[in-house]
């Protein structure tokens, strides 16, 4: 068997299990099916203007999900899926809108293979671009890439196992989290931060598996696909923590978020400002995605909107002030000299490892941090639960 009808094969287990975890909402499969044609005749449609196609496809976007959470009642799980195929539209009109590629080379054929191909059982988005996905249809599947797939497949089975077997075990009965918003108060702050540290190995733990899992079975279908997550712990800084952490996800805010805004501003001869302006959109875009699928899980209020506004965006603002350095350090008299200053400084052997090292522990000690804001909502606790965590952590 070739490596097409593999995959082709394999896109029909996965409308197979589509309409297996649709089977009591089987419409949804259908409309799913059916609105996916609509949308594709839309998108590869000359005459209709870019302005016009994003904000039909935010109408479609937002207003399922306003429908589906008011009047159908939908689960998690059901909105979790649907909101895939959501982002891989957006990824898919991206390329459509960007590409010199001419319209007529984007069959809905191709459409349907890009569409529905990824596991639907693993419930995770991995937004892989269009045309990486179409370069990766070669006849033949390279034992290398199989058998590092069979790697990543076991890595992330061991990594969720790790989160599965830990939060059944010792937190069967209350969530870990749960347990830190019960206790705070009589805990020290090396005993909060030790939680916060472990809370969030044990969310990584879920998503990175789930994620190798995903890629790991792409691999072993021939996609030469690298790891979603690449060493996160060493990142000596939180723009390299944001390169390293969950990268299809990013690169997907990056081309279709962060590269359009930025280019905007280039063009009025911002350069600095749009940056930062580019990655505070990139982020707030994150958020926006992270909050649609939470709209049936529990009741939408204000504490989860600002609790996931302010977890995405607290670090968001770092990276948008460093993405503006990483460019001004190159460009801007100033800031250039500081930074050869900084390199001399740290060009010894011993003073760049203790520089390194310090910024490793101040980059997770940030990230495990800002995590408390997620946390605190998730658990359904008002937002300034957060805060007060928070001031106990430091002694306030």
């Amino acid at each position: 068997m070739d490596k097409q009808s593999l995959i082709w094969g394999y896109s029909i287990v996965s409308l197979i299990t589509l309409f297996i975890l649709f089977r009591h909402f089987l419409y949804i499969p259908i409309l799913i099916i059916g609105g996916a044609f609509i949308i594709f005749k839309a998108l590869i449609i000359s005459y209709i203007g870019l302005k016009t196609k994003t904000g039909l496809l935010l109408c479609v976007y937002v207003g399922f999900f306003y429908i589906a959470s008011t009047y159908l009642l939908l689960n998690f799980v059901v909105l979790f899926i649907v909101n895939i195929f959501f982002i891989k539209l957006f990824y898919y009109f991206y390329e459509v809108a960007t590409y010199d590629t001419p319209l007529k080379e984007y069959t809905f054929s191709n459409f349907v293979l890009y569409f529905f191909f990824f596991p639907f059982v693993l419930i995770m988005p991995v937004p892989i671009s269009y045309h990486a996905f179409i370069t990766c249809l070669t006849p033949k599947i390279d034992k290398r890439v199989v058998l590092r797939g069979i790697k990543l497949t076991l890595l992330g089975i061991f990594l969720f196992s790790t989160h599965y077997i830990v939060t059944t075990t010792f937190f069967s009965k209350i969530t870990l989290f749960g347990y830190i918003i019960q206790n705070y108060t009589i805990m020290s702050s090396v005993e909060i931060f030790a939680f916060l540290s472990v809370n969030f190995i044990l969310f990584f733990c879920w998503l990175a598996g789930s994620v190798h899992i995903t890629i790991g079975i792409l691999n072993v279908c021939g996609f030469d696909l690298y790891p979603g997550f690449h060493y996160v712990f060493i990142s000596h800084n939180l723009l390299e923590f944001w390169r390293r952490w969950h990268i299809y996800f990013r690169e997907f805010l990056v081309s279709t978020i962060f590269y359009p805004v930025s280019f905007y501003f280039v063009r009025r001869d911002k350069k600095y400002s749009g940056v930062f302006i580019a990655g505070l959109v990139t982020f707030i875009g994150a958020s926006f995605f992270h909050l649609m699928p939470l709209l049936t899980s529990i009741k939408l209020s204000w504490d989860i909107i600002i609790g996931v506004i302010v977890c995405d965006n607290s670090i968001g603002i770092v990276v948008a002030l460093m993405l503006v350095y990483e460019r001004a350090k190159f460009e801007h008299p100033v800031v250039h000299k500081f930074s050869n200053a900084i390199t001399t400084i740290v060009s010894k052997d011993k003073i760049n490892k203790l520089w390194q090292i310090c910024g490793i522990v101040i980059t997770l000690s940030a990230i495990f941090i800002t995590d408390v804001f997620r946390c605190v909502v998730m658990e359904g606790a008002p937002f300034y639960k957060s805060i007060s965590i928070l001031k106990y952590l430091f002694g306030l």
